[in-house]
């Protein structure tokens, strides 16, 4: 979970409380809450990229999120997610 949250808490732009409860979220959405106490090591190649995306999310970045996702990676990650890159980009 500090892998999600850890660059959101260093910006300071909200409560450690609320990044907290913005990553849990995203965790939940994205299916890997059950995962969030574990280390990068500990997770597969498409969990370590989910868990990039939920960082991204938190942080309200999207510049970093990628504008072709591998299709392994487009089959894990619920529809919602896809859908909030899309508004996103065209913001």
């Amino acid at each position: 979970m500090e892998n999600v949250a850890l660059p959101a808490m260093l910006r300071k732009d909200r409560s450690e409380e609320q990044v907290k409860k913005d990553s849990f979220s995203i965790l939940q959405k994205i299916g890997l809450y059950d995962r969030r106490d574990h280390l990068p090591r500990e997770l597969s190649g498409g969990q370590q990229q989910r868990v990039s995306i939920a960082r991204a999310m938190v942080n309200n970045r999207t510049s970093s999120l990628p504008t072709n996702p591998a299709p392994t990676l487009t089959r894990k990650i619920p529809r919602w997610c896809l859908t909030s890159f899309t508004r996103s980009m065209k913001r």
